[in-house]
C-alpha cells in the first residue's frame, strides 16, 4: 500500500513528453487515446506509467516475491528466479485436494477407499476449481465466498456445541467419569508434552500453516476495490476474528474429546478430531457422520477454490518475469475472456472473440487461464507422487517451512540491513524516508518488530536440524510418518534449484550466447488504484542491456503500449 500511495502522490503528467509524443494517427487519435469501437462506449481514460515510472515510483508487487525482489533488487533475475520455481511447485492446492476427497468419499459411503480411488477423486477435485475460475471468474468468487461462510458457520457450530456440552447438555459426556473437561485440570493439561525443539517446530509450523491464509490478500491486492483504505483494517478485523474462532474451536474439542483418544492406536493411526467431536456428541450417528463429512469436505473445497484464484494470479505474474521457460512462453502470462463472458457475449449480439487481452481492454471477466493450466499441473505432480497418507502432512509442512520460515527469516534479516546496515554502506540510502509514509511506529519500537520477527522465524528454520525427533512423554509427535529431514532437504532442494536457474538464465546464457532477457512494463491507473500491468519480454543483445546500442522502443502492435492504430509494418520495435 505504500508504494501505490507514494506513486500517486508524485505521480508525472502524461499529457506529453519526448517519451510520448502526441502526434495524430491516420484516423485523428493522439498516440494513447483508445480507439472508439461500433455500438460500443469508450472505455475510461486510463494513465499510462512505463518502465521508468517503476523504477522511479517504487511500484512493486506486496507479496513476498516483490519483497524479495526489492531486497536483492541488484541482482537481476535471481530474487524472481528463487521466489517464481518454489511457487510454481508449492503454491498449490494438493494438500486441500487430498483432503477433500477423503471426506467426500465418506460422504458417498465409501469404506476404506484405495489409495489412488482417492487421487483420483483429488484430481477430480482441483480440476473442479480450475475449470471454474476459468469459465466463469465472478461465480468462482461467488462460490469461495459462500464456502468460506459455510467454514465459519461449521467452526461456531463446534464452539456451541463444546460450551452445550460442558454445560450438561448432553447427558452421555455429562455422565462420564472423569469427564472430558479434566482436560483443563493443571495435573492434566501437559500431559503427553513435547519438551524438544523438533516438536516444537512441527507444532509452530502447523498453526502458521493454520493461519497462512491471511497472506492470500496481498497477492491479489489488483481486485480489491479501494486497497488502500479498505486492506489494513479487513486484514486486522480477519486477523482478530479468525485467531478468536480457532481457539475457541480447539477449546471446544477439548470439553468433548478425553485426550487419550486424539492417540495414535496401536497401528499409528489417529482418529480425526471433527469426527470423533460429532461420534461422542451423538453416539455414532450414520447420518451426523456424513453431514459432518459432508460440511468438513465443502470447507476444504473452499479452501481450494481460494488458493487456485490467488496461486493462477501470482504463478500469471511469474510468467510476466519471462522465467518461464516452457514454449510459447508469452502464452504462460496473458489473460482470456471466461467462458461464461463469451457465451453472453454471443446471445447478446455483441460478438465476443475468444483469444488474449489483445483489445487492450482490462475487463472483470477475463482470467489467467494458462495460469491456471500451470497451476492444475504442478498441483496433479504433488497429488500422484507422494504415498496418499503423507501428501496433506508433506505438502503443509513445506508450505510452512519455506514460506514461513525460510522467506520470513530472509525478510526479517533483510528489513534489518536495510534499516541499519546499508546506510553505513550507502549513506545516499535512508529506509526510514522511504517507509515513513506508509505507517508510523514510535522509534524506540521500530527494531523490536522485525527482531522478534527474524529470530522467530531463524529458530523454525534451525531446529529440525538440532533435534531429530521429539523427546518428553509426547505422544501425538509418534504419529509422524514423515522423517524429519524430508521437508527441510526439498526445501532446500527447490531454492537451490531456483539458484542454479538463475544461474543459467542471468549468467550463463549471456556469457555463452551474448543475449540477455529485457522487460518492459506498463501499467494503468484508474481512480488511483493499479488496474491493470503488462510485461513485453523479449531476449535482445547484451549491448542493448548495457547501453552501447539504443534499446528499441517497444512494439505497438502489443495492447498496453496504447500508441494508436499507427501501421505496424513501419515498427521497429520489439516482437511479441
Amino acid at each position: 500500500m505504500a508504494f501505490n500511495r507514494r506513486f500517486n502522490e508524485n505521480k508525472p503528467s502524461r499529457e506529453a513528453s519526448s517519451e510520448y509524443p502526441q502526434e495524430q494517427d491516420a484516423n485523428g487519435k493522439k498516440n494513447g487515446e483508445y480507439t472508439e469501437m461500433a455500438d460500443q462506449d469508450p472505455p475510461p481514460q486510463r494513465e499510462v506509467y512505463s518502465k521508468a515510472d517503476f523504477e522511479s515510483y517504487g511500484i512493486r508487487d506486496k507479496d513476498k516475491m516483490g519483497k524479495f525482489e526489492y531486497l536483492f533488487i541488484k541482482r537481476g533475475l535471481l530474487p524472481v528466479c528463487v521466489y517464481g520455481l518454489i511457487f510454481l511447485f508449492l503454491g498449490n492446492t494438493a494438500g486441500n485436494s487430498y483432503i477433500c476427497a477423503q471426506y467426500f468419499l465418506r460422504l458417498v459411503g465409501t469404506a476404506n477407499p484405495s489409495e489412488w480411488l482417492t487421487k483420483g477423486v483429488a484430481v477430480a477435485v482441483i480440476t473442479f476449481a480450475c475449470v471454474m475460475h476459468s469459465i466463469w471468474r465472478t461465480g468462482g468468487i461467488w462460490l469461495l465466498n459462500a464456502l468460506a461462510i459455510v467454514k465459519i458457520l461449521i467452526l461456531w457450530a463446534i464452539i456451541c456445541l463444546g460450551y452445550a456440552a460442558r454445560s450438561g447438555r448432553f447427558e452421555n459426556i455429562k455422565a462420564e467419569n472423569p469427564p472430558p473437561w479434566s482436560n483443563f485440570e493443571p495435573d492434566q493439561s501437559f500431559e503427553g508434552r513435547s519438551t524438544g525443539f523438533y516438536g516444537w517446530t512441527i507444532s509452530i509450523l502447523g498453526v502458521l500453516y493454520a493461519f497462512g491464509g491471511y497472506e492470500n490478500a496481498n497477492y491479489v491486492l489488483s481486485e480489491v476495490k479501494n486497497p488502500t483504505t479498505t486492506f489494513a483494517p479487513s486484514a486486522i478485523a480477519a486477523i482478530v476474528f479468525t485467531g478468536l474462532t480457532y481457539i475457541l474451536t480447539i477449546v471446544s474439542y477439548y470439553l468433548v474429546i478425553p485426550i487419550e483418544q486424539l492417540f495414535p492406536d496401536e497401528n499409528g493411526k489417529t482418529a480425526k478430531p471433527v469426527l470423533l467431536f460429532f461420534e461422542r456428541l451423538f453416539d455414532d450417528n450414520e447420518r451426523v457422520q456424513r453431514a459432518v463429512s459432508a460440511l468438513v469436505a465443502l470447507s476444504s473445497l473452499g479452501n481450494l477454490m481460494t488458493t487456485t484464484f490467488v496461486a493462477s494470479r501470482v504463478k500469471q505474474e511469474i510468467a510476466k518475469e519471462g522465467i518461464i521457460i516452457l514454449p510459447a512462453y508469452h502464452f504462460w502470462k496473458r489473460e482470456y475472456e471466461s467462458g461464461w463472458r463469451l457465451i453472453a457475449n454471443l446471445f447478446s449480439g455483441s460478438g465476443g472473440r475468444p483469444g488474449g487481452n489483445d483489445n487492450g481492454l482490462s475487463g472483470k471477466d477475463k482470467a489467467p487461464i494458462p495460469a491456471l493450466i500451470l497451476h492444475w499441473g504442478t498441483s496433479l505432480i504433488l497429488i500422484l507422487a507422494p504415498p496418499g497418507y503423507l501428501v496433506y502432512q508433506l505438502f503443509t509442512r513445506l508450505h510452512s517451512y519455506m514460506f514461513q520460515a525460510i522467506f520470513g527469516m530472509i525478510l526479517g534479516g533483510g528489513i534489518l540491513y536495510l534499516r541499519y546496515v546499508k546506510p553505513l554502506r550507502d549513506p545516499a540510502f535512508q529506509w526510514v524516508a522511504l517507509s515513513k509514509k506508509a505507517f508510523h511506529v514510535p522509534g524506540v519500537l521500530r527494531p523490536v518488530f522485525p527482531t522478534i520477527y527474524f529470530v522467530a522465524t531463524s529458530f523454525l528454520v534451525i531446529a529440525p536440524f538440532i533435534q531429530h525427533g521429539d523427546t518428553g512423554e509426547s505422544k501425538l509427535s509418534q504419529d509422524n510418518k514423515l522423517k524429519w529431514f524430508v521437508f527441510p532437504a526439498v526445501c532446500f532442494s527447490l531454492f537451490g534449484a531456483g539458484i542454479f536457474f538463475w544461474f543459467i538464465l542471468d549468467v550463463l546464457l549471456p556469457h555463452t550466447f551474448d543475449m540477455k532477457l529485457y522487460r518492459d512494463r506498463r501499467a494503468e491507473f484508474e481512480g488511483g488504484n493499479l488496474a491493470w500491468e503488462g510485461v513485453q519480454l523479449k531476449w535482445v543483445p547484451k549491448s542493448f542491456i548495457e547501453g552501447k546500442t539504443p534499446l528499441p522502443e517497444c512494439d505497438p502492435r502489443l495492447p498496453y503500449t496504447r500508441q494508436g492504430n499507427r501501421d505496424p509494418e513501419t515498427q521497429n520495435g520489439l516482437s511479441s
